[in-house]
């Protein structure tokens, strides 16, 4: 991914907030890099950051590259940002279905 689409990406998601669908996330910022899916919802991140190339998830450099955008249950945006992901897991947990 070049730093014409981390450009993209960072000005589809200045759209985001609380709220929206699944559906009105994708057409914001088209498909997330990575989904993480949880039995309280799930997260998709996407790349908002130029460095690390396609090897940044896997070599710890997430929080500098990607934001996560987590939803709850009913597909609905809850939060989005690394401190709203860290505090969610911290209190509903990470039981993966």
């Amino acid at each position: 991914m070049g730093g014409g689409k981390t450009t993209r990406t960072n000005k589809a998601l200045m759209g985001l907030s609380v709220g929206l669908s699944k559906a009105q996330v994708y057409q914001l910022a088209g498909t997330a890099a990575k989904i993480e899916g949880y039995d309280w919802g799930s997260v998709w991140f996407y790349q908002t950051g130029s460095g690390g190339g396609v090897n940044v998830l896997i070599d710890g450099n997430e929080d500098k590259n990607f934001t996560p955008i987590v939803f709850d249950n009913s597909n609905r945006v809850t939060g989005y940002g690394w401190k709203f992901y860290t505090q969610t897991i911290r209190d509903l947990g990470t039981g993966q279905f």
